[in-house]
């Protein structure tokens, strides 16, 4: 049986928007977007042989102060299922 808790920090360090048009013509948009540079969150993680379930809750808001949707600030979270293979 696997219990972990973790603590992590993500740098953001360049972020490009692209877009494909049928004529094949290619747009590309470069920029912050408003979102936070780096980021920190804590992680958990539970599972059993080569199962794990995890989750993630990230202590800073996606957005800058009072750029998100409808001006809120959002706080981002993931969940998932993890398959671990072993030799």
């Amino acid at each position: 049986m696997l219990i972990r808790f973790t603590v992590s920090s993500v740098p953001i360090l360049r972020m490009m928007t692209g877009q494909t048009m049928w004529s094949r013509t290619v747009m590309k948009n470069y920029g912050d977007f408003s979102l936070n540079m780096l980021r920190y969150g804590a992680t958990a993680r539970i599972g059993y042989q080569n199962f794990q379930l995890y989750g993630t809750y990230y202590m800073t808001p996606l957005f800058n102060a009072g750029k998100g949707p409808g001006r809120y600030d959002l706080y981002p979270f993931e969940i998932g299922v993890a398959f671990t293979f072993n030799d």
